[in-house]
């Protein structure tokens, strides 16, 4: 499930689902972003918006109307999805982090400080991809 986790309406019944067709000792596995990356956290404090990706939620909404679907209905942080996918009776076996190693922060008079965060905190980057196994 790459990309998907974050679109839907009913994540829960998603991951139950997935749970439930998955044999014992199978593998599951499943990308969103990573609503406490660096980029949310920035978004977070510095643009006042709670999602790292989406636009504003007014328009995301709209997209119901115009489209059919919207696009990030929520996203999650690493703590949320692990524990959220545990109490479905997933258990995390391991969490790959992706995304651009370097952010830009832009401060005063468009001063920039670049972060390279790809070493020091990979919990931080954009994508987090995890697997599970049904236990």
């Amino acid at each position: 499930m790459n990309e998907v986790f974050e679109h839907l309406l009913n994540p829960l019944h998603a991951l139950r689902n997935t749970y439930r067709i998955l044999k014992k000792g199978g593998y599951f596995t499943m990308t969103t972003p990573n609503l406490g990356s660096y980029s949310g956290i920035v978004n977070f404090f510095l643009a006042n918006r709670a999602q790292a990706l989406s636009t504003d939620i007014y328009s995301e909404y709209l997209k119901l109307e115009r489209i059919g679907h919207m696009g990030h209905v929520r996203e999650y942080t690493i703590n949320e999805m692990c524990a959220c996918a545990e109490r479905v009776g997933f258990a995390l076996e391991s969490i790959e982090f992706s995304g651009p190693s370097k952010y830009q922060l832009v401060v005063q008079r468009n001063q920039k400080i670049v972060v390279d965060l790809s070493h020091s905190a990979p919990h931080l980057l954009l994508k987090a991809r995890y697997f599970f196994k049904k236990q």
